[in-house]
């Protein structure tokens, strides 16, 4: 895709939304998601793990919101996300080029004098997904700010079920787990410079999924949020 900046409007917005890329695991886990960030169907997702019977294939991560704070205070988001009436960024996406490398994805992006990359890939029948970001260029250092949502719901539960889940957090170290009723938990790592998770109370938000909507099922669902990452 395109060597220049994208824009999160009109034409360029439509192309972001409707091109996709998927990664498996060789269980019948996956993950998958559109160029441009936002999720745009049920099945779009950083991880669907593929559980034992009787739990079968299930959404445990969502999406991740990524902003870079730059060395002069900057902050700029790097994908997009669409809510009730809302969509983020309202500006030009920050995304220069967009390809498949041995069929994994990755992107770059050029933030003022910084160029960035990002790679996500599953480890071989292992329920795993590594995010990958990379300074390529740029003077001094940036922030990373991750922010993960999650619905553990079925592979094809409708996205509006289950609003009353109740998650619960632990930490170890800067090890995460999150779970929610019996079933097994999200285990969390981030790696980096002064990596943190700043905790934000947990709490929920909608997002839209417009392909369920052009479709005629339910186009708005619950995801839950323990805060942001961090790290340098």
């Amino acid at each position: 895709m395109s060597a220049h900046p994208v824009g999160w409007s009109g034409g360029e917005q439509e192309l972001l939304a409707d091109r996709e890329w998927l990664v498996t695991n060789g269980l019948g886990g996956y993950a998958s998601g559109t160029v441009g960030g936002a999720c745009t169907r049920r099945y779009h997702g950083l991880l669907v793990a593929a559980l034992a019977a009787p739990l079968g294939r299930r959404m445990m991560l969502d999406h991740l919101t990524e902003r870079v704070r730059l060395p002069d205070g900057e902050v700029v988001q790097l994908s997009a996300e669409e809510r009730p009436g809302r969509r983020e960024p309202d500006a030009a996406l920050p995304l220069t080029q967009f390809h498949l490398e041995l069929g994994l994805p990755v992107w770059t992006y050029r933030v003022g004098e910084h160029e960035l990359e990002k790679r996500v890939w599953l480890r071989y029948r292992r329920n795993t997904v590594h995010v990958l970001y990379r300074l390529l260029a740029g003077p001094g250092r940036v922030r990373l700010r991750l922010r993960p949502s999650m619905h553990f719901r079925g592979h094809d539960d409708r996205v509006d079920g289950e609003q009353e889940l109740e998650y619960q957090i632990s930490a170890d170290g800067g090890r995460y787990e999150v779970w929610c009723r019996d079933l097994p938990p999200l285990r969390l790592h981030l790696g980096g410079a002064e990596a943190a998770l700043i905790r934000g109370g947990g709490h929920q938000r909608d997002l839209l999924y417009r392909v369920e909507r052009s479709r005629g099922y339910e186009d708005r669902g619950p995801v839950w949020t323990p805060g942001a990452f961090r790290a340098e």
